[in-house]
């Protein structure tokens, strides 16, 4: 296991290493530096289980120690395709008003802040209790050979799991793949050759539980492609009933902060945003151009209330709530004008697959659109809508799942 430290105070962590060379990390595997910088450098060669960082840091070791530094680094983690992704990140921090200022950043990502107090053991206990958790799911986890290609998840067993399970992937009962979390195993062919696939239905919509069943599918499971079916709320203008829409980016709409200001509240917003890997949104947009495919798929619906769809690859909002309210649909709207879709669960997918440990899964959303978030919306067109998304990842995976399920690995 190797742990990269990013501190300009390191003498603060001579209490940490005993007990963590004691749970059986080698010291040598243990690396500290005193800038972002040079953290920056020791992430683009390399990867390290896990990141410690000081919320307050220089950029160069000379220099005055800033928050924006550590923004910055953590940022770069998420922007940059040279750096190799810690599998997990810890930020530290004496200062209260730092640690608040990038609160933000660290919950978005289910990243952890530790209060650092030289006067009482608490918060080294904190870090060699993350690391023996890390060091025992490691020796608990699946083998480095994927157990499946491909995991489809849904909210909803209706009507977004039962599409899938209706695509002609020999579907099988379900079975568990720990304590709560329940699959259905799969298979299907591209260019004669097979693929094991498995849908599971969450139970509950929202990004909680869909993040923490994400997590679980992906640590025991070792898919190599992470997929989103079901349904979604289009925005009128953009996009039409029935069209399947690639999420593209992904936010958590409701991340920020209000503030009020001579009686009035303001919502700022902070949306960090998820993107599908390119070799997905480049397949996508053959698909997009097929139309005699998409015709035939939209004359198979199973209520024929939508007439013929069309593919979509645009900006997807993600809350904690179901929208059926102009003025709040504008709100969202206002955070990226180019905004055609709204959930509850994409950004959640994304994220998973993002914190997962390496390799990570190529991760995406594809979901049809059922109504228009306003308060004319129902549930007549949810089938029809969940009915597209599964054929349009069928006929995805079935045209270029081997070129996307090789994506993984690079």
């Amino acid at each position: 296991m190797k742990i990269l430290i990013v501190d300009d105070n390191p003498r603060k962590y001579e209490k940490l290493f005993p007990p963590v060379i004691d749970v059986g990390v080698d010291r040598g595997s243990i690396d500290i530096v005193t800038s972002a910088s040079d953290g920056i450098n020791r992430l683009k060669l390399t990867t390290y289980d896990l990141l410690i960082i000081d919320i307050l840091l220089p950029f160069f070791p000379e220099q005055e120690a800033s928050i924006d530094n550590s923004i910055q680094l953590l940022m770069e983690i998420g922007d940059s395709e040279e750096i190799q992704r810690p599998k997990r990140i810890v930020g530290i921090s004496a200062d209260r008003e730092a640690a608040e200022g990038a609160s933000d950043i660290f919950r978005k990502n289910m990243w952890t802040i530790i209060d650092y107090d030289e006067t009482t053991d608490e918060w080294y206990t904190q870090i060699v209790n993350c690391v023996r958790y890390m060091i025992a799911q490691s020796k608990n986890r699946a083998t480095a050979d994927s157990r499946i290609d491909v995991a489809i998840i849904c909210a909803l067993a209706e009507p977004e799991l039962s599409e899938v399970l209706r695509l002609p992937w020999s579907f099988v009962a379900a079975e568990p793949i720990d304590e709560v979390t329940f699959g259905h195993r799969g298979r299907f062919e591209v260019g004669g050759v097979s693929h094991s696939v498995m849908a599971f239905g969450i139970g509950r919509m929202g990004m909680v539980p869909t993040a923490l069943t994400a997590a679980r599918v992906i640590d025991r499971m070792r898919p190599k492609v992470l997929v989103m079916a079901g349904i979604c709320a289009g925005i009128k203008g953009k996009v039409n009933l029935g069209d399947v829409v690639l999420a593209d980016p992904s936010w958590d709409w409701q991340c920020g902060k209000y503030i009020t200001d001579k009686n009035t509240t303001q919502f700022l917003g902070a949306a960090y945003q998820h993107v599908p890997p390119s070799i997905v949104r480049a397949h996508v947009e053959q698909l997009k151009a097929d139309r005699a495919s998409l015709a035939k798929i939209s004359l198979e619906a199973p209520d024929q209330k939508l007439g013929l769809f069309k593919v979509a690859i645009g900006p997807m909002a993600s809350g904690a709530a179901v929208i059926a309210d102009e003025e709040v649909t504008a709100e969202i709207k206002a955070q990226h004008r180019e905004t055609c879709a709204i959930d509850m669960e994409s950004y959640a997918i994304y994220s998973a697959a993002y914190q997962a440990d390496r390799p990570a899964p190529v991760a995406f959303v594809l979901k049809g659109v059922c109504d228009y978030a306003d308060p004319h919306k129902n549930d007549g067109h949810q089938r029809d809508a969940a009915f597209a998304s599964a054929n349009v990842i069928r006929l995805l995976l079935e045209r270029y799942g081997d070129r996307i399920i090789q994506g993984s690995a690079s």
